[in-house]
C-alpha cells in the first residue's frame, strides 16, 4: 500500500512538473519603493586651470588719441598691437572672450572695463573697442566717440590726463565657458580669479 501511495505521489509530481503552458502577460508595475539614504559627499574636484592670454598694462600717450580724432564722425581711434594680442586666433574672434580695461591713474586706483560712457559737462564720450586680424596683424582697436565736437588736445590732456594705460585679456571659447559666473566688469575679480599680477 505504501509503495502504491509513494508511486502515485511521484507520478503526480512528475506530471505537474513536466507540464509547460504559454508565457503569461507581465503583471502590473509595483509601487516605487522609498528613497534610500543619501550617500556621503564626494571630494571637491580641482577647479582646473583656465587658459588665457594677457598683456601687461600698456602705457599710451594722449597724442595717439589726439592724432586719431576725426571731427566728421566725432570719433577718435587708436590701436594696441603685439604682446598677447599677437596670439589672437580667428576662433577667439568668433567665440572667445576679449576683455579690455583702461585707467587714467598711474596708481591704477580706478580701472574701467570697456565699453563705458564718460560724462563731462554737456558732452560725453563712449569708450569702446573691437578686435581685428588683417594681413596676419592682430590689433585691438580703441574708439572714443563723442556726442558733440570736442577739442581732442584739450580733452585728452586736461580732462582725461596725458597718459592712459590699457590691459587686454583674451580667453579662448572653451575656457570662457568655465567663467560664466565671473563679473567681467570687475577687473579686480577677474585679476584674482585668473591669478594676474599688476
Amino acid at each position: 500500500m505504501k509503495t502504491i501511495l509513494i508511486s502515485t505521489i511521484i507520478l503526480f509530481v512528475f506530471v505537474f512538473s513536466s507540464c509547460k503552458g504559454p508565457q503569461g502577460e507581465p503583471g502590473p508595475q509595483g509601487a516605487t519603493g522609498a528613497t534610500g539614504a543619501q550617500g556621503p559627499a564626494g571630494q571637491t574636484g580641482s577647479p582646473g586651470k583656465v587658459t588665457f592670454y594677457a598683456t601687461e598694462w600698456i602705457k599710451s600717450d594722449g597724442k595717439f588719441w589726439i592724432e586719431g580724432y576725426d571731427a566728421a564722425t566725432l570719433t577718435s581711434s587708436m590701436s594696441l598691437l603685439d604682446g598677447a594680442i599677437s596670439k589672437l586666433t580667428q576662433a577667439d574672434l568668433n567665440g572667445g572672450i576679449i576683455l579690455v580695461y583702461d585707467t587714467y591713474e598711474e596708481d591704477k586706483s580706478i580701472i574701467n572695463a570697456l565699453p563705458y560712457d564718460f560724462v563731462f559737462g554737456d558732452n560725453h564720450v563712449w569708450f569702446s573697442y573691437g578686435a581685428s586680424r588683417l594681413n596676419n596683424q592682430n590689433a585691438i582697436n580703441l574708439y572714443a566717440t563723442f556726442t558733440k565736437n570736442v577739442d581732442p588736445k584739450k580733452f585728452f590732456t586736461e580732462t582725461m590726463g596725458k597718459d592712459s594705460w590699457y590691459r587686454v585679456i583674451i580667453i579662448p571659447a572653451l575656457a570662457g565657458a568655465r567663467l560664466k559666473n565671473l563679473d567681467f566688469k570687475d577687473y579686480n575679480a577677474v585679476k584674482e580669479h585668473l591669478g594676474l599680477k599688476d
